[in-house]
C-alpha cells in the first residue's frame, strides 16, 4: 500500500502509481489518483470544460503554476500527486503544449482499487506537449455547476494500508538492512549525523536552494543542478521538498558504520501527514551530508 505515499529518493520519480495524472498509455498505472472536477468559489471559476482549457492555457501562458495548481481541488492528495502535476505543466512552459478536452475512454472512468472518485467523470482534458510525445490526461466532471481538476478519496482500506507503510523500521530495512543489523547506535539524539539532517531540513524551510543543490540527497543534487536555468522548476522542487520532509522530526534511532549514519524518524510532513522515514547520510571531507531517504506518509483522521 506504500505505493500511493512513498518518497524514494534514489529516483524522485517514485512508484508510478502515486501519481494523479498520466502519459499515453500508462494512464492504468496512474488511475489511483486520476482526477476529475469539482467547485471552486471564486470569479474565474470555468463554467464549462472549455473555459476550463482556457484558464489552463492561461496558467502556462503567464508560466504561474500557481494559477495552474489552483484548477485542481487536491484534497487529500499525496505529495507525489502535486509534483507529478507540476513538473507536467511546468514542462508546457518551455515548450507550448495543445490543450483540449475530449470524451473519456470507458475503462479510465474506473478508479484503482483503494480509491473512490468525488465526483463521476465527464470527459477529459488533454494535454499534448510541443514534440507530441507524453500526453497528460485529466478527468473531469462538473459539481456544483462549476468545474476544476480534483482528486480520487482514500478509502478506510487504503488509509489502513499506508498508516501500516509508515515504520520507520520497515523503512530503514530497505534501505540499508546491513547498516541496520550490523552498525553501531548512535546517541539517543542522533549525534552529528541527526545534526546535519537538522541543517538539512532548516535549508529546506528556508528554501535555500543552492543548499539543496550541494547538500541534499544524491538525487536532490542531481535534480536541482539540472534546474539551474529552469527557475520555476527550481521553486517546485523546493515547495515540494517543503511538503515532503518531516518539520520537526523525532529521532527514533539510528546506525553508523563505515562513515555512513541511518537515522529513523517520525513526525508531521509539512503537508500536515503523519510521516515516517529513513535517513541515509554520508561523510564527505569530514562532514555529515545527506544521501538518500525514503518516506511513508498517511493523511491525518
Amino acid at each position: 500500500m506504500r505505493a500511493f505515499t512513498s518518497i524514494k529518493d534514489s529516483t524522485l520519480a517514485t512508484n508510478s502509481s502515486s501519481f494523479p495524472f498520466t502519459r499515453g498509455n500508462l494512464w492504468r498505472t496512474f488511475l489511483c489518483l486520476t482526477v476529475c472536477l469539482t467547485t471552486v468559489r471564486n470569479s474565474q471559476a470555468a463554467q464549462t470544460p472549455e473555459e476550463l482549457v482556457q484558464s489552463m492555457n492561461k496558467a502556462i501562458a503567464s508560466r504561474d503554476i500557481a494559477q495552474a495548481k489552483a484548477l485542481v481541488n487536491w484534497g487529500d492528495a499525496p505529495v507525489m500527486a502535486y509534483r507529478f502535476f507540476q513538473m507536467s505543466i511546468a514542462d508546457c512552459f518551455e515548450a507550448p503544449c495543445k490543450i483540449s478536452v475530449g470524451p473519456i475512454a470507458a475503462e479510465n472512468k474506473i478508479p484503482q482499487a483503494g480509491f473512490v472518485w468525488a465526483a463521476e467523470p465527464e470527459g477529459e482534458l488533454n494535454i499534448v506537449p510541443a514534440d507530441g510525445n507524453g500526453n497528460l490526461a485529466l478527468p473531469y466532471a462538473k459539481v456544483g455547476g462549476e468545474y476544476k481538476i480534483v482528486m480520487t478519496s482514500f478509502t478506510p482500506e487504503s488509509v489502513a494500508g499506508a498508516k501500516a507503510a509508515a515504520d520507520p523500521m520497515k523503512l530503514a530495512e530497505e534501505v540499508d538492512a546491513n547498516l541496520l543489523k550490523s552498525g553501531t547506535a548512535l546517541p539517543s539524539d542522533g549525534g552529528d549525523p541527526a545534526k546535519a539532517y537538522r541543517d538539512y531540513l532548516s535549508a529546506v524551510a528556508r528554501a535555500d536552494g543552492d543548499y539543496i543543490t550541494n547538500r541534499g540527497t544524491m538525487a536532490e543534487r542531481y535534480l536541482f543542478g539540472s534546474y539551474v536555468n529552469k527557475p520555476e522548476k527550481r521553486a517546485i522542487a523546493i515547495e515540494l521538498a517543503k511538503l515532503e520532509n518531516i518539520v520537526t522530526p523525532e529521532i527514533k534511532a539510528g546506525y553508523t558504520a563505515n562513515g555512513r549514519a541511518l537515522l529513523l524518524v517520525t513526525g508531521k510532513n509539512g503537508q500536515g501527514w503523519n510521516s515516517a522515514g529513513a535517513i541515509l547520510l554520508e561523510q564527505k571531507d569530514g562532514k555529515w551530508q545527506m544521501e538518500d531517504r525514503s518516506m511513508a506518509s498517511y493523511p491525518v483522521e
